[in-house]
């Protein structure tokens, strides 16, 4: 009886420290020197969230640059929190219907570029189906269509692009639908 008391002593303190001061501590500890991040790197205009800079979402308009096509259904109002993909091998006929399907939309959404014009993120699914980010010739593909939808000189788009762009030559698209919208106004 003695050593039951013991274990179990032991198991409720282990509980207490690992189940709940260490992640409390860690916590607090995100929140004082990682703020945003602690928080889930959420964008803010206005006052309002409009988003997370880590996570993709769908833009519907044609004024908007558009992202990746995604497995998952985007949306901001936390009924969806799965990502992944649909794990479709390149024989799959399924994926390669998907992908000419969406070869089909980016023509007729940007009059004027070629299948030779888009790159291949534009027409493939990220590992998490969540990705923020388009390459660099994603957004030039979508540039004369934006443009002209926002009343904007290309050249005043392509400062946002490249004002958007990171290291890598990735553009976060949420970020660059922001300066658009701040560029209109």
């Amino acid at each position: 009886m003695k050593n039951l008391r013991k274990n179990i002593v032991a198991s409720l303190a282990t509980i207490l420290i690992c189940g709940l001061a260490f992640p409390l501590l860690l916590t607090g500890i995100a929140q004082v020197v990682f703020p945003s991040q602690a928080n889930g790197s959420m964008v803010t205009v206005a006052g309002q969230y409009v988003g997370s800079s880590l996570l993709g979402q769908a833009f519907e308009g044609p004024e908007y640059f558009h992202g990746r096509p995604s497995a998952i259904n985007y949306n901001m109002n936390g009924t969806n929190q799965a990502s992944g993909s649909n794990n479709m091998g390149p024989s799959d006929p399924a994926l390669k219907a998907r992908v000419e399907a969406t070869i089909q939309v980016l023509l007729n959404e940007n009059p004027g570029i070629t299948r030779a014009d888009i790159p291949l993120d534009m027409v493939t699914e990220s590992a998490s189906g969540l990705d923020p980010h388009i390459s660099y010739q994603g957004a030039l593909m979508q540039l004369d269509r934006v443009a002209l939808e926002n009343g904007l000189e290309p050249t005043t788009v392509t400062r946002l692009i490249d004002e958007n762009k990171d290291r890598d030559n990735n553009v976060n698209v949420l970020n660059l639908n922001i300066a658009l919208q701040k560029e209109r106004s």
